[in-house]
């Protein structure tokens, strides 16, 4: 899969588009292909962080069906399971280990909190899974939107994790 403005060589078509959010957070610069000139021309545009997307699987479990949530703390959890889950956070993996995109010419680098890479091993997944419990339902651990999807945004502050984050639920 090839994004807009990564290689010039490659045909209008083979480039796929980026759904990102209004919350402008950089300006970059893209290939655009010309159509009256016939060539390729670099453009600047303002861009925001990538709305992902997360497809559930809903013959799948989610955690830990047996689980219940009550007062207590959640159970000891297997991550490495992850992939045969509702929702799978390898999906957007790629996505919450780079830095954000606000980060770029900064001293600092800002990392996303459903980083696992600079966060720690599972941290971020455990972070991610316990965003998107469905609190409403008091007997056992289910995903939010479990037949469906999951949206989400990274908010005004393009960091994955934070309150500001928009999504679909």
């Amino acid at each position: 899969m090839a994004l807009a403005g990564d290689d010039s060589t490659l045909a209008v078509e083979d480039y796929y588009p980026v759904i990102s959010d209004l919350f402008y957070q950089k300006k970059i610069a893209i290939q655009k292909f010309n159509y009256i000139t016939r060539q390729w021309e670099e453009k600047f545009i303002q861009t925001g962080t990538p709305i992902l997307y997360f497809c559930a699987n809903p013959t799948e479990k989610f955690i830990d069906n047996t689980a219940l949530i009550g007062t207590g703390t959640l159970p000891a959890i297997n991550y490495t399971e992850c992939d045969n889950w509702i929702y799978d956070w390898h999906d957007n993996e790629g996505f919450f280990d780079l830095a954000t995109i606000k980060t770029f010419g900064l001293t600092v680098e800002e990392y996303h909190i459903y980083d696992d890479f600079h966060n720690g091993a599972d941290l971020g997944k455990a972070a991610f899974y316990k965003d998107i419990i469905n609190y409403n339902v008091p007997t056992y651990l289910t995903p939010k939107n479990k037949n469906s999807y999951i949206l989400m945004s990274a908010g005004a502050d393009g960091i994955f994790g934070t309150k500001d984050d928009v999504c679909n639920f």
